[in-house]
């Protein structure tokens, strides 16, 4: 009897995870309201991780189903990939023609910075096409997405850089001029974007 009784209550390991997160998760000594939001929130999204985990493993695909998801997240990197390498080919070419214009300084770090605000969003909208079972997984997607257009523009610009005669200076004066566009773009994206959308 006693056997039978402790396999009726036997709790596996990712469920028991679950329930130690629901009743032992919660700090009392937390009383600020940003404070109490922002525990709130990580719980939650500690939560979801493991009811997706506890999905995943109960969950069985079938051949088809599992093809469908594959081709869908391929064919997601590819639209990811193509635009990133159309935004590195777009700020080569565009730097080299503003190379012979000279009177706009600010049209690469413009066309750059507009890229780097845009497109994220265009990776967000794609990896809500993708359906990931987990968060994580699509914060992890999302970060290295970004990165690799961040990187991969930042390695056109520097090898557009480093060919120049006098590239010191020049250098010098484009990361000024960069950094002042990305910040006025960063304030009109947190303006625009987080305040008057809430």
């Amino acid at each position: 009897m006693s056997k039978s009784f402790g396999q009726s209550f036997r709790i596996d390991k990712s469920k028991g995870l679950l329930a130690i997160k629901v009743f032992s998760s919660w700090d009392f000594k937390v009383i600020k309201k940003s404070s109490v939001r922002l525990q709130r929130a990580n719980i939650g999204t500690q939560l979801k991780e493991l009811v997706a985990e506890v999905n995943r493993q109960e969950l069985k695909f079938p051949v088809l189903q599992r093809l469908f998801r594959l081709f869908i997240h391929m064919l997601a990197w590819i639209m990811c990939l193509g635009s990133t390498l159309a935004c590195v080919l777009a700020v080569y070419y565009f730097s080299e023609y503003m190379h012979g214009v000279r009177h706009i300084l600010l049209a690469v770090p413009v066309v750059v910075s507009s890229f780097n605000l845009l497109l994220p969003g265009f990776f967000n909208a794609v990896a809500w096409m993708e359906e990931y079972d987990s968060p994580s997984v699509l914060n992890y997607v999302s970060i290295s997405r970004n990165l690799l257009l961040k990187v991969s523009v930042l390695g056109v610009l520097c090898y557009y850089w480093l060919g120049r005669v006098c590239w010191e200076s020049f250098v010098g004066q484009e990361l000024y001029r960069f950094l002042l566009m990305d910040f006025i773009f960063m304030l009109l994206d947190t303006f625009f974007g987080e305040f008057l959308w809430r």
